[in-house]
């Protein structure tokens, strides 16, 4: 493909696939899809983890893996098997969003997991290297050898692993480009576009004027103020307020969590995560938590700041996760040492809907008790109160 492909529209465009399951439910990762989309690439999204998927992921990767990263290898499956004309798929590194703290190593190795299982290193090597190389290897190896591993990832695309390390608007300009660059298998020289002037961009690099066009677009998107969604669900007091503290990748993942979070939303919940408040209310509360992992200090930080907001809490994990092996009984202590009810799950590929719901049939139960006490004790009009249930403007304060 040559770099004047960049340019191409329509059907003519290459097709590209992303999953937005275990670490791509990170901003950074959407970011990167928004930008794909609006730079005209023909964008595949799996998102929806079904039993299939599951079934696909358990099946083709490590038992050594939490059973999340097993979803994402079958979201992979899914998509090299249901789009065999896939140029390539977008598996981003996140190795953090802040700078200040770290992701799983899990993270950052994602499309080397999906290679491993559902391929191997050398056969995926040797399909994308150039035809020496692969002779080279038959002469060590043996021809019926290479052929061999070659078979192993022939129905592989191209995996693109860009390096996330900061969500913030200029480094994911770079990595975007980067992403961009390595679909249309741009020359290196090309990122010396950066260096042109700007008021130059426009005639000297329409091309890179066109992706940071893109690029603008689907920051706004991603990185639009939440306090509209927030403020929606504090509105009614008469709601049961539950929040769930864990991983992005199981709190939204029903097929994760034995559709936790559905439960109580369907039952009339008004169920709060850290994804819904705005990072700037939360953003001096994470700074003090003192923590390597970034899920913990936005855990606890979240935590913090809902005390006073909801009913009750539920802390989730993942059987095989090694850092909710310790963070999950570590937070659930954090919420009861603040005096509010708090109930811990840990999933694995085995667990059922139907025994998990009348454990959540039981929460719901002792919620609605809490929430007729915190509706009486709500101050009468005209009286003062330290709680945050008001509403909140795009400063990121209470008004």
């Amino acid at each position: 493909m040559s770099a004047h492909q960049g340019e191409m529209p329509g059907s003519l465009a290459p097709k590209v696939g992303i999953v937005h399951a275990f670490s791509g439910h990170y901003r950074s990762v959407h970011v990167i899809s928004r930008f794909l989309h609006h730079a005209g690439v023909r964008l595949v999204q799996s998102r929806v983890t079904t039993p299939e998927i599951l079934a696909a992921g358990t099946t083709f990767a490590s038992q050594d893996f939490c059973i999340p990263l097993r979803a994402y290898v079958g979201h992979v499956y899914h998509l090299v098997k249901e789009h065999r004309d896939l140029e390539c798929i977008v598996a981003p590194n996140v190795l953090s969003e802040d700078a200040s703290s770290s992701t799983c190593s899990k993270y950052r190795d994602v499309g080397g997991v999906s290679i491993r299982s559902l391929g191997t290193t050398v056969g995926y090597t040797l399909k994308f290297a150039a035809p020496r190389w692969r002779e080279r290897m038959s002469r060590l190896a043996g021809r019926a050898e290479v052929e061999r591993l070659l078979g192993q990832a022939s129905n592989l695309p191209r995996i693109i692993q860009p390096n996330v390390r900061l969500l913030e608007p200029v480094h994911m300009r770079n990595v975007c480009f980067d992403t961009y660059a390595d679909i249309f298998r741009l020359p290196r020289w090309v990122r010396g576009e950066f260096f042109i002037p700007g008021a130059l961009r426009r005639w000297l690099a329409p091309r890179l004027s066109r992706v940071e066009q893109a690029f603008d677009r689907a920051w706004a998107e991603v990185m639009a103020p939440r306090h509209a969604r927030l403020n929606a669900l504090l509105r009614d007091e008469s709601r049961v307020r539950l929040a769930i503290v864990g991983r992005s990748y199981l709190v939204h993942d029903p097929a994760l969590t034995c559709d936790l979070r559905t439960f109580f939303q369907k039952a009339g919940a008004a169920v709060l995560t850290a994804e819904d408040v705005p990072f700037e209310l939360l953003r001096e509360r994470y700074l003090r938590v003192k923590g390597f992992y970034d899920t913990h200090r936005l855990g606890e930080a979240f935590i913090d700041w809902a005390t006073t907001v909801v009913d009750g809490f539920v802390i989730v994990g993942s059987f095989g996760c090694h850092p909710d092996a310790f963070m999950v009984d570590y937070l659930a202590d954090v919420v009861r040492e603040r005096g509010l009810p708090c109930w811990t799950f840990k999933y694995d590929e085995q667990a059922g809907s139907a025994g998990f719901r009348t454990r959540y049939e039981t929460i719901l139960g002792f919620l609605q008790e809490r929430r007729d006490q915190r509706v009486a004790r709500r101050p009468q009009i005209g009286a003062t109160s330290a709680e945050p249930t008001g509403t909140f403007n795009d400063a990121g304060t209470e008004g």
